[in-house]
């Protein structure tokens, strides 16, 4: 949030507004905890792919063949 332009964030549900100082920490912090959770699933993503590839196999979708004529 850019209080410089006089934007703030007010959550009903939560009880958080960052019009002062102690929402704008709880916000900062809330956005860390949501990066680090982004973070450990792209790293244990990674990892499982890693694993499919030692074994030989291909990670993701089964590949899907379009038939062009029918289309």
């Amino acid at each position: 949030m850019s209080s410089s332009v006089g934007e703030h964030l007010r959550s009903v549900t939560e009880g958080i507004s960052t019009t002062g100082p102690t929402g704008r920490a709880m916000l900062t912090v809330m956005s860390a905890f949501t990066q680090l959770e982004r973070d450990q699933l792209a790293e244990r993503t990674r990892a499982g792919m890693a694993v499919v590839a030692e074994h030989g196999r291909r990670a993701g979708r089964r590949e899907v063949t379009t038939d062009h004529a029918k289309v």
